[in-house]
């Protein structure tokens, strides 16, 4: 499994997300599909330089959020701000954790929950990015 995959099955590990099959906020590697409206994506950014003599690799992960259509009388904007905070506090300064054979030193975050905008049809879009220590093979 890779970077993200396992990004992934942390986030359904720590109750914050489902499988992609789940009816609530399925988390999704690499990809933002154009349903669920309620949905968590996961992408791999530059991050930091890796550390080769130390053996740690540092790469970014970003998390996008994305609630409701505008139009829906649920607020989907403060559901999906709800849902990136919850994954703010419940994956910054996670340490030590195995996934998938992986060995993740500790996951910090980078920024606070973002507004990104909202997508083309009307559903908005929030954002957290952190750093991930990563033990290189």
């Amino acid at each position: 499994m890779g970077f993200l995959a396992d990004m992934a099955q942390l986030l359904i590990d720590e109750s914050l997300g489902g499988a992609p099959t789940a009816m609530s906020w399925p988390v999704y590697a690499g990809d933002l599909p154009p349903s669920p409206d309620e949905c968590i994506a996961l992408y791999q950014f530059s991050g930091l330089a890796p550390d080769t003599k130390v053996g740690k690799r540092n790469p970014g992960l970003q998390i996008v959020v994305r609630g409701k259509s505008a139009d829906e009388r649920m607020g989907g904007y403060a559901s999906a701000e709800a849902k990136a905070a919850a994954i703010l506090v419940g994956v910054d300064g996670i340490g030590a954790k195995t996934i998938n054979g992986t060995t993740y030193l500790e996951i910090l975050a980078e920024s606070d929950v973002v507004f990104r905008g909202r997508d083309g049809n009307g559903r908005p879009e929030m954002v957290v990015n952190f750093i991930v220590w990563v033990s290189s093979p």
